[in-house]
């Protein structure tokens, strides 16, 4: 048999994520400011980035991320999704993930050849 909560049992559990004391949203809000401001974790995420752009650009990585590859290119999100289907790069989905399959290089030589055509 289910039991009904009663009056001294609240209904509704209050969510841990909601931090509603200014001295703990205070707390968090340092934490994550520290985190981020912490030169050495800055320097490891800068160098792996690097070091996948890199491998992408000489061809030894393959797949790319929308930004990675907006990023090496040279254009804005808003730019990549304001192209007609046929002029975008050739991508797979993967669930809701995008992965792009043709490198920028390879992408100008077909619009290249296709403007030469």
């Amino acid at each position: 048999m289910a039991t009904q909560p009663t009056s001294s049992t609240p209904s509704k559990i209050p969510r841990i994520t909601k931090l509603s004391d200014p001295a703990t949203r205070a707390l968090a809000k340092e934490m994550r400011v520290r985190r981020n401001r912490d030169p050495e974790v800055q320097a490891a995420k800068a160098a792996a980035h690097a070091e996948r752009i890199r491998r992408l650009i000489e061809g030894t990585a393959t797949g790319w991320s929308i930004s990675e590859w907006l990023e090496v290119i040279g254009w804005s999100k808003s730019k990549y999704f304001a192209l007609p289907t046929d002029k975008k790069p050739r991508s797979v989905v993967i669930g809701r993930t995008v992965t792009l399959i043709e490198s920028p290089s390879q992408y100008l030589a077909r619009l290249a050849a296709e403007a030469a055509a």
